[in-house]
Formats: C-alpha cells, sequence, structure tokens
C-alpha cells in the first residue's frame, strides 16, 4: 500500500526506464500509479514502489472502457493471482503466477465453458524454470495478502471440482 506523502499519479509516457531497469519521475524512482491513455480513455495503470512495478497493474479495453486483466507483481515479477475477463464481464481466466511462472490456471470461453485448466507439475518442463526463479530469488518476495491468498484457495477448490489434481 501507498503512503500518502510518497504517492502519486503519472502518465505512463512520463515515466523514463533508466540503465538500472527502474523506472525514473523527474530523475528519481517512481512511487505511485502510472497510468495509460488512448485517445483519452484509460487503457492501464500500473503501481510502482521506489521505481519497479510493485501491486496490481490493470488494463481496460480501449473500445468498451471494460476491465479485462489484473496482475499482481511483487518486485517486478508477476506473482500471485492474474485475473482476466471477456469485454461482457464474463470471467476469461484465473491463474496464479509463483514467480513469474504459471502454476495453475483455468480459462473459459465467452460461453463460460472450461476450455483450459493447468497445473504445474514435476514433468512439466516450467518446473525447473520455477525451481531456478525460487533459487535466484529465495525468500526475498513478499508474500501474498489475504486477498490473494483466497483467490489462490479458490482456485485450488475449482481445480479440483474439475479433476485436476
Amino acid at each position: 500500500m501507498l503512503g500518502a506523502m510518497e504517492s502519486s499519479r503519472v502518465r505512463r509516457d512520463n515515466l523514463k526506464l533508466s540503465g538500472d531497469l527502474v523506472y525514473l519521475h523527474a530523475g528519481r524512482r517512481f512511487t505511485g500509479i502510472a497510468v495509460e491513455e488512448d485517445g483519452g480513455r484509460r487503457i492501464g495503470e500500473t503501481t510502482f514502489r521506489r521505481g519497479i512495478r510493485h501491486g496490481i497493474a490493470r488494463e481496460w479495453d480501449p473500445n468498451s472502457g471494460a476491465l479485462v486483466r489484473e496482475t499482481h507483481y511483487r518486485g517486478s515479477i508477476a506473482h500471485g493471482i492474474v485475473e482476466s475477463w471477456f469485454t461482457s464481464g464474463r470471467p476469461r481466466s484465473l491463474e496464479f503466477l509463483d514467480r513469474g511462472v504459471r502454476t495453475m490456471g483455468v480459462v473459459w470461453n465467452e460461453s463460460g465453458e472450461v476450455v483450459e485448466r493447468f497445473r504445474l507439475t514435476k514433468a512439466h518442463a516450467n518446473f525447473e524454470v520455477l525451481q531456478k526463479h525460487r533459487d535466484w530469488l529465495g525468500g526475498d518476495i513478499e508474500p501474498l495478502d489475504g486477498n490473494q491468498r483466497a483467490k489462490e484457495s479458490e482456485l485450488n477448490a475449482l481445480l479440483q471440482e474439475l479433476g485436476t489434481a
């Protein structure tokens, strides 16, 4: 959560990516929300802390204005729940990423039918990638908040119901 004194909103194109791969605003590491617009319509916003993506990033459909995706970041790495929706508001996907690696998820078509379900197993090629990310990052990634944990449990229950162990 951003403190009142350090929080600000700026246009994303006013941020500059430094050689150290941190985002700067007015020469300083940016803390706040960067907003993207297209033709005066909001199409994205990303939360930054000390120059790195940290918190929620949201995307809106440029035509309808509907929220179509939310991704959670910890230390510039997608980590936690990623949700997406069709412009109608129906769910499109619910996925969990662990240090940038998709570990489980469900994808629906516009009619609400499950078209994909996924749970990372040791046999999957990305399992080794996840292990390397865990070794590399260790315990340096912030734990999930209560809402993220609840969504993770919801996704686990849904996958069990669908028969994906």
